[in-house]
């Protein structure tokens, strides 16, 4: 059940949240606000995180016992998660559009969806041929490798923290530095970015976060694994705002729900591939010293004597380990002081370095294409034209159907922006 809630509920309600959540701050904003919108925007998503981080360090260390079964703080920590997410729900079903549709213009369009049907495949063709949807689709796929250090700080160090430096660690603190950066450095970047090309600062940013892991490679300690974070959240505050604000400046008018999607899909979709890999990473290189631990996962490292010969047991759950012998007066604090336990955080680290490094150099090769921008184009029709927001004046009145004075049919093409239409189609023109 816990695997359920995981990798799918939790990966559902994202993927339909993030792209609405996404296309309305596209729609709401133009090339004067937009890298300053999404930059705030990341500010405050990253809020809570921090926060959350800090609480699991206050509460992993502890076991809650409910109706006679015992859970570790974490599972705690994850609990609570759901109340969070209820006051949510209960907050969104207040918040309204800030305009409403004239209901004399969804009128006007029950006439014409007949007609628009015919053009939606066409349009659709158009669409999946356009420059700025593949523009998007390479351009976030390529920052897939880059974005693995986030699943590395979410899944891999926690374990590899305690395996090396024992139960005592603040990893909650260490990662929540990403967090907190993300939240007040942002507008911060923005403005002293903000006269550079998107491309330019999202490869600037790439190169710093895949480059952040290299204290490590070096030197094992929680002062390196801060200055990671550190460099990490440089490169993140730098790279993924940007990365966001590029994708909605090349959106269609129109698709900006379907642009967002394309930004967030490819992170969906090689979420469970790059957990499981830093699974893999971490049972090889940094093994689990489980003959020192109790069921929870918690060190046995008090010591207790039992019939006379020394043991050692967890004080949280109470389970013995036998790791000690007769003479031994030393109980276990991390996986080092565990009988023959070896890790090898050097090739676990320059793993995790060249993943990240493809990101940079793919962006460098598709420099071009990246930063060529799309010939303009004429909006493309849709199968249901209802706007996501009209000017003042248009709430007062009834959409203007763009046709002469006699039908379609019998006058001939009706003109569309610089373009027509065939002799039955009819199209409707929303000032957005």
């Amino acid at each position: 059940m816990l695997y359920l809630c995981i990798y799918f509920l939790n990966s559902f309600g994202e993927g339909l949240l993030q792209p609405v959540y996404g296309a309305g701050m596209a729609q709401l904003t133009d090339d004067t606000n937009r890298e300053l919108v999404f930059a705030l925007a990341y500010s405050v998503a990253n809020c809570g995180g921090g926060f959350g981080y800090m609480v699991t360090d206050w509460v992993r260390g502890r076991t809650y016992e409910i109706r006679g079964v015992m859970y570790s703080g974490l599972r705690f920590m994850l609990l609570t998660t759901l109340f969070a997410m209820l006051g949510v729900c209960i907050l969104s079903m207040f918040i309204r559009d800030f305009k409403t549709i004239n209901p004399q213009a969804t009128v006007a369009q029950t006439d014409v969806y007949r007609n628009l049907r015919r053009s939606y495949i066409r349009d659709l063709r158009k669409l999946f041929t356009s420059r700025q949807l593949w523009q998007a689709l390479i351009c976030t796929s390529t920052l897939l490798f880059v974005s693995f250090q986030w699943r590395v700080m979410d899944n891999l160090y926690p374990k590899f923290a305690e395996r090396y430096f024992g139960s005592d660690v603040a990893w909650g603190s260490i990662v929540s530095i990403n967090l907190w950066s993300c939240v007040f450095f942002p507008p911060v970047v923005h403005f002293f970015l903000n006269k550079y090309s998107s491309i330019k600062v999202i490869l600037l940013g790439a190169f710093i976060m895949s480059l952040s892991a290299v204290p490590l490679i070096f030197n094992i300690s929680v002062n390196s694994s801060v200055l990671w974070i550190c460099i990490l959240s440089l490169g993140d505050v730098i790279w993924f705002p940007r990365s966001s604000s590029y994708v909605a400046a090349l959106a269609i008018k129109g698709r900006e729900g379907l642009f967002m999607w394309i930004k967030d899909m490819p992170t969906v979709i090689a979420a469970l591939p790059a957990t499981w890999l830093t699974g893999v990473l971490l049972e090889k290189y940094t093994p689990m010293c489980s003959e020192c631990t109790d069921h929870l996962g918690f060190y046995c490292d008090t010591l207790i004597q039992i019939n006379a010969s020394n043991n050692c047991y967890s004080p949280l759950t109470g389970d013995i380990c036998q790791v000690l012998n007769n003479t031994s007066t030393q109980c276990p604090i991390n996986c080092h002081g565990c009988g023959d336990w070896v890790a090898y955080p050097l090739p676990l680290w320059t793993i995790v370095t060249i993943v990240s490094l493809i990101s940079p150099l793919g962006m460098i090769l598709l420099w071009k294409f990246l930063s060529t921008p799309a010939k303009p184009k004429p909006p493309m029709l849709e199968l249901f034209p209802i706007p996501s927001r009209l000017d003042e004046e248009e709430t007062e009145g009834n959409a203007s159907l763009l046709m002469n004075d006699t039908s379609p049919c019998e006058g001939g093409p009706v003109p569309i922006e610089n373009h027509t239409t065939s002799n039955c189609e009819i199209a409707i023109e929303y000032d957005v």
